[in-house]
C-alpha cells in the first residue's frame, strides 16, 4: 500500500515555502523514516531558529535557487525549529555535532546518517552536498538490493530451482566488481561461488548426458539431461551451447532421433512440475504415456504420475511428502 503522510507532516519535496515551524511529534518523524525507506529516497533535515540571520539566508536560497530546487525534489525534506519538541526526538536518534544553527542532516533511506553539520554551506558546497547525498544513498540502496538478490539466489540454488536462481543472479554478475562503500561492500566471492556452483551442476548434467547417450539402453535419459540443461541453464550461454552441440550430434543417430519427441514431451511435464503446476504435469505425462505405449517413456511417465498423485493425496491429508524426481 502506498504510504500517505499525515497532514501535519512537514514533508517538502517540491515546495520549500511550506517550511514553517509547526510542532512535529515522534510519530510523524517515524513516518518520515518509513516514507524514506519505502521509496528509497534520502531525507534532508533542516534545523533553524527564527532569530538566526544565516538560517533565513539559507532558507531563502533553498526557496529560490533553481538548481537546489531540482535536487530537493529527490529528497524527503523536513524542517524543525530548535524549539520544536520533534527536534528533541530527532536529536536523540541523530545527535547534532554542535548547537550552532542552521543545522543540516542527510539520512539515507536505510536510516544511515550521511551528513551532520552546523553552519550554512556556501554557494558551491550546498549543491555538491546534496548531489553527494543522492549518490551515496543510491549506492547504498543498490548494495542492499544486491545483498537481497544474493540471499534469494542462494536459497533457490539450495532448492535446486536453477533456472530461477540464474535469472535472479544474472543482473548482479554484470555489476560485479563495482566500487561499494566499505562497510556494506557486497562479497564478490559469494557471487563467484554461486556462479561456479551453477556451472558445476550444469556441467554434471552434460557429463551425465554423454554417458547415457553412449548407451543404447539409456539414451532417453541422455536426451532428458540435455533438455534439462537447455531449459534450466539457457541463461548461461557456455552451458546451453554445449547442450545444443550434443543434441545436434545425437540427432545424427536414427535411434536417438526417434526418442527426441519423447524427451521433449517429458521435459514439458518436468517444467510444469518446476513451476508448481502438478495438474498440468500429470496431464502431460498421461499424454506421453498414451502416445508412447510400450516404451521407456511410458514407464517413466507412469511412475511419475503415481508419485504426483500420492503427493496430491498426502497434501489433502495435511502431510505432503517431498516428491521424488525422475532422473
Amino acid at each position: 500500500m502506498r504510504y500517505v503522510p499525515p497532514p501535519a507532516l512537514l514533508v517538502i519535496s517540491l515546495l520549500l515555502s511550506i517550511w514553517t515551524c509547526a510542532p512535529l511529534g515522534a510519530l510523524e518523524i517515524d513516518d518520515v523514516l518509513k516514507q524514506s525507506s519505502g521509496t528509497g529516497t534520502p531525507i534532508l533535515a533542516l534545523v533553524t531558529s527564527p532569530y538566526c540571520p544565516p538560517c533565513q539566508k539559507l532558507k531563502y536560497r533553498l526557496e529560490n535557487d533553481d538548481e537546489l530546487q531540482s535536487l530537493l525534489k529527490q529528497y524527503v525534506a523536513i524542517h524543525f525549529d530548535t524549539s520544536d519538541p520533534a527536534f528533541a526526538d530527532w536529536s536523540q536518534k541523530y545527535p547534532p555535532r554542535s548547537k550552532m544553527v542552521p543545522m543540516l542532516f542527510i539520512v539515507s533511506s536505510s536510516g544511515r546518517l550521511l551528513y551532520n553539520a552546523s553552519g550554512a554551506p556556501n554557494a558551491t558546497q550546498l549543491p555538491q552536498l546534496l548531489q553527494r547525498g543522492l549518490q551515496v544513498n543510491n549506492k547504498l540502496t543498490e548494495t542492499k538490493k544486491r545483498a537481497f538478490v544474493l540471499d534469494e539466489a542462494t536459497t533457490l540454488v539450495e532448492q535446486r530451482d536453477y533456472a530461477e536462481a540464474i535469472r535472479t543472479l544474472k543482473p548482479v554478475w554484470k555489476k560485479r566488481g563495482e566500487p561499494q562503500p566499505d562497510d556494506v561492500k557486497v562479497d564478490d566471492d559469494k557471487i563467484e561461488e554461486l556462479k561456479t556452483k551453477l556451472q558445476e551442476v550444469g556441467q554434471s548434467n552434460l557429463d551425465r548426458a554423454k554417458i547415457y547417450l553412449a548407451d543404447e539402453r539409456h539414451q532417453l535419459f541422455g536426451l532428458l539431461a540435455l533438455a534439462k540443461v537447455r531449459r534450466e541453464f539457457r541463461d548461461m550461454p557456455e552451458l546451453s551451447a554445449q547442450a545444443d552441440e550434443l543434441l545436434q550430434q545425437a540427432q545424427q543417430e536414427p535411434q536417438v532421433a526417434g526418442q527426441l519427441s519423447q524427451a521433449e514431451l517429458i521435459d514439458r511435464g518436468r517444467d510444469a512440475e518446476q513451476s508448481g503446476d502438478h495438474a498440468a504435469a500429470i496431464e502431460i505425462y498421461q499424454r506421453a504415456a498414451t502416445t508412447f505405449r510400450g516404451s521407456l517413456a511410458e514407464q517413466l511417465c507412469t511412475v511419475r504420475i503415481r508419485q504426483l498423485e500420492e503427493v496430491k493425496v498426502a497434501t489433502r491429508a495435511g502431510k505432503p511428502p517431498a516428491p521424488s524426481t525422475t532422473r
